[in-house]
């Protein structure tokens, strides 16, 4: 019975979710600046709710003892209420001022709303991926986290004069004659806030140097969303300093790969196809290597050359040709290369054993997987060849 009420709630709030995501949309769609929507505020909702809330709610529901599934979903629920907000404020202060009540309120409230999503992510992060403390001393950034959440807060909820989120409105609850108070709070709460995120960050990274087994795949899961996010974002900023994106595109690039990281999550906790993990690094590791090169090549020939020539990009079809075959060249060899590294990254340099047998043996949990290679026993004579994954 008590899975079950778990369950409903986890349901309950998941359906919250989606009510705030769809108030948004509709608000946006009729407000001042429609155009803004379809691309990055749509996107926005999308990882947030399909990936945060949805992956939440399903963690919550399956392992309700384990606060990483409540934490995933608040995650989410936090950042659906700021868009909302936001596109209320929005459309109070710009499109219909007298049309619907309680715009100050609102444009308070998202002022320091989106504060408690920052300490959600330290304790995501310390907690990953059994709800427990790496130790005792990790004990300290919690309480620095909370007390920097605190300290930002009440310096947004009570700082004198515009609102930082709303310019045009006033904050109704400011105290009058302190605003150099909260100025010194707000300075040292949010770069403290911070620090404790990128501590926690470390602190995956020594759990994961401690772990072995199950947890050790776990944290590989978390690792390689983290990863893929930021290789992601700075692809992302390459383009839009090249000028081959612009800035709504970059950043929509950039928020489609968050959303990776609560699936992964996800996987984690509930150890689904956990040693998947392995084989899915191999194939990253080729792709991102092709991806690379191919995006350096683009960015070398036809924006290097086409600058240095004095030609656009854009109507440079000689050197998109040339970019096209270098590319084509080195594709394959390239590939057999990424394919190498990425099974002695995953799985380690075979063995003289699996040399001399022509097989290379991989363990895999309990089990203990040949990586291809020769299925028989070579003939005395014939020639070895090292295996192949």
């Amino acid at each position: 019975m008590k899975g079950r009420a778990t369950a409903r709630v986890a349901l309950a709030l998941w359906v919250c979710s989606l009510v705030l995501a769809a108030v948004a949309v509709s608000l946006d769609a009729v407000g001042p600046a429609p155009a803004e929507l379809p691309v990055a505020e749509a996107l926005l909702l999308v990882v947030e709710v399909l990936a945060f809330t949805t992956a939440g709610a399903l963690v919550a529901s399956r392992r309700p003892a384990n606060p990483i599934g409540w934490l995933l979903l608040a995650e989410g629920l936090v950042w659906e209420l700021v868009a909302s907000l936001d596109a209320y404020v929005r459309d109070v202060s710009v499109a219909r001022p007298a049309a619907l009540p309680g715009g100050v309120v609102a444009a308070w409230v998202l002022n320091w709303v989106w504060i408690p999503a920052f300490g959600i992510q330290v304790l995501l992060f310390l907690l990953f991926p059994d709800g427990r403390l790496p130790g005792r001393r990790w004990r300290v950034v919690l309480w620095l986290a909370a007390l920097g959440s605190v300290l930002l807060l009440a310096a947004r909820a009570l700082m004198p004069g515009p609102l930082t989120e709303a310019p045009a409105i006033g904050n109704p609850l400011g105290l009058r004659g302190s605003g150099g108070l909260w100025r010194v709070m707000e300075g040292v709460g949010s770069p403290l806030l911070g620090l404790m995120v990128i501590a926690a960050i470390v602190s995956l990274v020594i759990r994961f140097r401690r772990a072995n087994g199950v947890q050790r795949q776990q944290l590989k899961w978390l690792a390689l969303a983290g990863i893929v996010a930021v290789a992601v974002g700075l692809l992302a900023n390459v383009l839009e300093l090249t000028g081959l994106a612009g800035h709504a595109a970059a950043g929509d690039l950039f928020l489609a790969s968050i959303g990776g990281i609560p699936i992964a999550a996800a996987i984690a906790v509930l150890r689904y196809r956990l040693y998947d993990i392995d084989v899915v690094i191999g194939k990253a590791i080729v792709l991102g290597g092709l991806l690379g090169f191919i995006t350096a090549v683009y960015l070398g020939v036809v924006v290097g050359i086409g600058t240095a020539v004095g030609r656009g990009s854009g109507s440079n079809i000689a050197l998109a040709v040339v970019a096209t075959a270098v590319v084509a060249v080195a594709f394959q060899p390239l590939r057999a290369r990424l394919q190498r590294l990425a099974r002695r990254l995953v799985f380690g340099t075979p063995s003289a054993a699996e040399q001399r047998a022509g097989v290379a043996v991989c363990c895999l949990g309990a089990f203990r997987v040949l990586r291809a290679g020769s299925r028989s026993r070579p003939r005395p004579g014939s020639p070895r060849r090292p295996g192949r994954c």
